[in-house]
Parts: structure tokens; C-alpha cells; sequence
């Protein structure tokens, strides 16, 4: 979600900003993006969110960081227990209903680096190349082999990637 909460304040305050860090994130679902969400809301409303676990956890994870039960993924699996059925549901309404900055993406100008992984089942690889290309200026850095939380399979190498870029804008 913090791809999304980035982009709208990155839109709405750019002067808030130094520089903008968007990871495995998207300006916009299409509709079958979005139908995914209303599934996965039906599901948690019948079952819980702990239903969505083994879903979730191979979209966010790569097999090799779940076989390995990667820290990242362990975390995940312990987080996933604690998410709240009616926060999940309003995050996902915020997705479907608020997540349209396909169109104004391009005004952001601000120093930004997109990190994305190329098999990110949520997160297509094109989605990543219309930000860079869409958003003046800004780099872009493959977490690869990774999935949606490419950040908590790939700690080191992310860390390494951000912090020089940080660095440069200070």
C-alpha cells in the first residue's frame, strides 16, 4: 500500500518531498486487477483474512524464499495472522475505487526510484516501465528472482539500492 499513499502524496504535496521511493507498485489497476480485489474482499468477508494465507504468501514470495522460510517471509506469515478483516476490506475498497493515477503520474517532479521485481505476479513488469517512463528523470533498480514483497526477500541488496539513492539526494 505504500506505493499507492506515495504516489497520492507525491500528487497532492509535492512539496513535502525530497524524492520519492515507489516499490513493486502500480498507478492503476485494470479490471481484472481490480476483480481480484473484490474477490479477495468476498473471501476475507466468508472466511477471514487468514483464508488468502497460501495466495498471498506464493504471490509475495518466490517457492526458493519459502522453502528457505526466508526472515522476511516468516515475518509475513506471522503478520498475516494479526490483519484485521475490516482494514483489509477498506484497503482494498482504497485500491479499486482510488488507485487512478495512470493520467497524472507524469507530473510528478521529483527525484524517484522505482524498484521492482520482473516477476512480481501482482505488479506486471510493464506496470514498473510506464512509471519510469511516465516520471521524468526517474531511475529504475530489478530485485530479481523476487515477487511482491521483493524488499523482504532481497533485504540486502534493497537496502544497498535505496541508500545510494538517498545518499545522492542529500
Amino acid at each position: 500500500m505504500g506505493g499507492m499513499i506515495g504516489q497520492n502524496i507525491a500528487l497532492r504535496f509535492p512539496e513535502r518531498l525530497l524524492s520519492l521511493t515507489l516499490v513493486n507498485t502500480t498507478s492503476s489497476y485494470d479490471d481484472i486487477g481490480r476483480q481480484i480485489w473484490r474477490d479477495w474482499v468476498t473471501r476475507v468477508r466468508q472466511s477471514g483474512v487468514i483464508s488468502l494465507h497460501d495466495e498471498l504468501m506464493t504471490r509475495w514470495f518466490t517457492k526458493k524464499a519459502l522453502d528457505q522460510n526466508v526472515p522476511g517471509a516468516a515475518y509475513m506469515m506471522r503478520a498475516l495472522r494479526s490483519f484485521s478483516e475490516t482494514s483489509f476490506e477498506s484497503i482494498a475498497n482504497a485500491i479499486i475505487k482510488d488507485l487512478l493515477y495512470s493520467n497524472l503520474i507524469k507530473d510528478i517532479q521529483i527525484p524517484t526510484l522505482i524498484i521492482a521485481s520482473p516477476d512480481d505476479p501482482g505488479i506486471p513488469q510493464r506496470a514498473s516501465e510506464l512509471l519510469h517512463e511516465m516520471i521524468s528523470g526517474s531511475q529504475i533498480e530489478w530485485l530479481s528472482p523476487a515477487h511482491h514483497l521483493a524488499t523482504l526477500e532481497h533485504t540486502d541488496r534493497f537496502n544497498l539500492i535505496l541508500s545510494r539513492f538517498l545518499y545522492a539526494q542529500s
